[in-house]
C-alpha cells in the first residue's frame, strides 16, 4: 500500500495492531509530500494482527479505487471496526502467503 507521493521512498512494515506503528502512520501524513511511503502488513503480534492483515489485504484486492482508499483510511487510523473477524472465502491469498513464508534459500 502506497502512501504520499514524494520523491524519497521509504519501505515501512507495520502491523496493523501496533500502537507504535500507528504512531509512525500518523507522523508519516505530514511528510507525505516529500516522501513515498510503501506500507507492508506483517501480522507479528498473533492471529487478531493475521486476521486483520488478510481482511485488508484481500480489499485492497479490488479494483475500484474507492475501495482501497477505504482500506488506507481504516489503516493509518487503525480503525477496524465493522471488519469480519472470519477470513474471507474468496480472496487471492497467494500475495499473502509469499510475504508471510520464508525464503527458500540455502547456506
Amino acid at each position: 500500500m502506497t502512501v504520499g507521493h514524494g520523491k524519497g521512498q521509504v519501505l515501512v512494515f507495520i502491523d496493523p495492531r501496533c500502537p507504535y506503528c500507528g504512531k509512525v502512520m500518523k507522523d508519516l501524513q505530514a511528510l507525505k509530500d516529500q516522501y513515498t511511503f510503501k506500507l507492508v502488513m506483517i501480522p507479528i503480534l498473533g492471529p487478531e494482527s493475521q486476521n486483520l492483515v488478510v481482511q485488508l489485504a484481500c480489499q485492497l484486492g479490488a479494483t475500484d479505487t474507492k475501495t482501497k482508499d477505504a482500506v488506507r483510511d481504516r489503516l493509518l487510523k487503525q480503525d477496524y471496526a465493522g471488519l469480519p473477524t472470519e477470513p474471507p472465502t474468496q480472496c487471492n491469498k497467494e500475495p499473502l502467503q509469499k510475504l508471510l513464508s520464508p525464503p527458500n534459500c540455502s547456506i
